[in-house]
């Protein structure tokens, strides 16, 4: 159970889309803290899984996809996974 289930700040809809991305190849996925919002972390190759694992579950405005640079602190959207 991940901190903000054990708050009970963690609803069945959130829940369910944290499982998702997780099953769909995300190296994990939590709750923010801040808003109704779910994040999750994959490597680039299970990426457009675990994107379209959200869409299933969303619509498309809601999905933000970025990348993490190595070097300093970006965030961007690649064209590449649209």
């Amino acid at each position: 159970m991940g901190f903000s289930e054990s708050l009970g700040l963690m609803d069945e809809e959130l829940r369910e889309l944290a499982e998702t991305a997780e099953k769909a190849g995300a190296i994990g996925a939590s709750q923010a803290m801040i808003g109704r919002s779910v994040f999750a972390f994959a490597k680039e190759k299970k990426a457009p899984s675990v994107r379209d694992s959200f869409l299933d579950l969303l619509e498309a405005p809601s999905v933000i996809v970025a990348e993490i640079h190595e070097k300093s602190a970006r965030a961007f959207i690649p064209k590449t996974l649209w």
